[in-house]
């Protein structure tokens, strides 16, 4: 009894410590790439690690495979994330006009931040899509693109929890800015991704792409401790 809630408080510890880390490794390589090109890149590398963490998996070599993933993927994950950069800089134009507009005393600046919200909570939610696809799917750039955008209609319940995960954690750092620096960006992010490759299994089976060892194996174990799961209710109804 003592090893196992030992076990859980190790278990516990393993992945407050990977979110941390996994937080900063994201910072880092988004500042590598120039802030403009590193987001695509290190969203994508902390989606793959983060997907490994919730099944159960976590890496063993947090640094090495960020880095790897960073990478190998750096120009081709541009090439698909393209058109987010693109509505997240004119996101961000939008909300600068607000904040001139605000500070000038100008009437119905509430025009100018409705278009923000609208194009930031869109682009979040399809880009938690893009990044959960690019874990299990080796399609087109515009078939990608194109089914990362469909997805949030598709998926209504996820994409519902995709936004309130989001909308507590910026409600969240607003009160404690020291988040930000520790999970305010993995956890949010990381979350979005699982939540929505989750629904992708769900509707299309699971699986991850070939020759991705560390999601090779922490779904096959996913899958292994599920069926165990399965057997030990089954085994609990009948004895009822």
């Amino acid at each position: 009894m003592n090893s196992g809630w030992t076990g859980k408080v190790m278990e516990f510890l393993t992945y407050a410590t990977q979110i941390v880390v996994l937080n900063f490794l994201w910072i880092m390589g988004t500042l590598a790439g120039g802030v403009i090109l590193g987001i695509a890149p290190a969203t994508r590398a902390l989606g793959r690690l983060t997907t490994a963490l919730f099944l159960g998996e976590p890496s063993t070599s947090l640094w090495r495979d960020f880095w790897s993933t960073w990478r190998t993927h750096f120009w081709v994950t541009n090439k698909y994330a393209w058109p987010f950069t693109v509505l997240f800089l004119l996101a961000g134009a939008d909300l600068y006009a607000f904040r001139v507009a605000a500070l000038n005393g100008w009437s119905g600046t509430g025009l100018l931040l409705a278009p923000f919200l609208i194009v930031t909570a869109a682009c979040v939610v399809a880009y938690a899509y893009l990044h959960a696809s690019f874990l299990r799917f080796d399609d087109s750039v515009v078939a990608t693109i194109r089914f990362a955008f469909a997805s949030p209609l598709a998926f209504l319940p996820t994409t519902a929890a995709i936004l309130l995960v989001n909308l507590a954690f910026v409600m969240l750092t607003w009160q404690v800015p020291l988040v930000v620096v520790l999970i305010g960006f993995s956890v949010p992010i990381g979350f979005s991704v699982v939540l929505a490759g989750h629904a992708h299994d769900r509707a299309y089976g699971g699986g991850f792409l070939e020759g991705d060892a560390l999601l090779a194996q922490a779904h096959e174990s996913w899958t292994k401790r599920s069926a165990e799961r399965a057997a030990y209710a089954d085994r609990m109804r009948n004895l009822k």
